[in-house]
């Protein structure tokens, strides 16, 4: 895409190309928090959506741990994501705002 090219509507094929492009550039562990909650998380990994039902309504999960173990989360629900800033939220910009 080039700075003209409008933004694509979230689809499994799209979600599919921001998973690829999220892998090669975000930063694991990361400190996050919950926009929910307000709860803080460390996210471990980003799955491979072929290891859940990737779903246009929950979007990209991610994987989160505390003291009784890993759970998943979907990344559009992730705020203030240390180091990750700018991915997380261009990626939660675009989810929310193209389906």
């Amino acid at each position: 895409m080039t700075h003209d090219d409008p933004l694509p509507e979230v689809s499994r094929k799209t979600l599919l190309a921001y998973y690829r492009y999220l892998t090669a550039n975000l930063k694991f562990p990361l400190k996050a928090r919950s926009e929910s909650d307000g709860m803080s998380l460390t996210i471990h990994r980003l799955p491979d959506p072929k290891e859940y039902d990737l779903d246009e309504e929950e979007g990209l999960l991610c994987e989160a741990g505390d003291r009784e173990g890993p759970f998943p989360i979907p990344l559009a629900e992730l705020d203030d994501a240390v180091g990750n800033r700018k991915l997380v939220r261009d990626y939660g910009y675009w989810f929310w705002n193209w389906r």
